[in-house]
């Protein structure tokens, strides 16, 4: 009875734990898609650069529905920009005035993604794992604790 009462407490904190990592990562993954079924690309740009470490810095101006304009600062990875009607991708070196494209939600105009592929990132899939690998150490536990009955 003692062991039984010794995986309780793993049991519950894995399921529960995972349950949870694993509801709010798909959840997330949902709401990062819908949200970007919702955007509209608008020409930015650039008024300071940093490429002193990766992932690079970017504040950069864009245009709201209004007329009025922006200002935002993201961390890239990667960019697309455009000056003089010449295309360049993966910059290192960017300057103030530079053009790139921004993706704007309709709904929300100051929510603006540097690309379409950052709706989602990393952290949802590793919560999705880490969720599953959760669940599965709490059904190992449970297992256990049930020989021990």
């Amino acid at each position: 009875m003692f062991l039984s009462g010794l995986f309780l407490l793993p049991t519950l904190a894995a399921l529960v734990g995972g349950g949870l990592l694993l509801f709010f990562s798909i959840r997330t993954m949902r709401r990062n898609s819908a949200s970007l079924n919702q955007r509209v690309q608008v020409t930015a740009y650039v008024v300071k650069f940093s490429n002193f470490r990766t992932p690079y810095s970017v504040v950069f101006d864009y245009p709201l529905p209004d007329g009025s304009w922006a200002r935002t600062q993201r961390m890239v990875a990667r960019m697309d920009y455009s000056l003089e009607d010449m295309s360049v991708t993966n910059a290192i070196y960017i300057e103030p005035g530079f053009r790139f494209p921004v993706y704007v939600n309709v709904n929300n105009p100051h929510d603006v993604s540097v690309s379409l592929a950052a709706g989602g990132g990393l952290l949802p899939v590793l919560g999705m794992i880490l969720g599953g690998v959760l669940l599965a150490m709490g059904a190992l536990f449970a297992s256990a604790a049930l020989s021990f009955l």
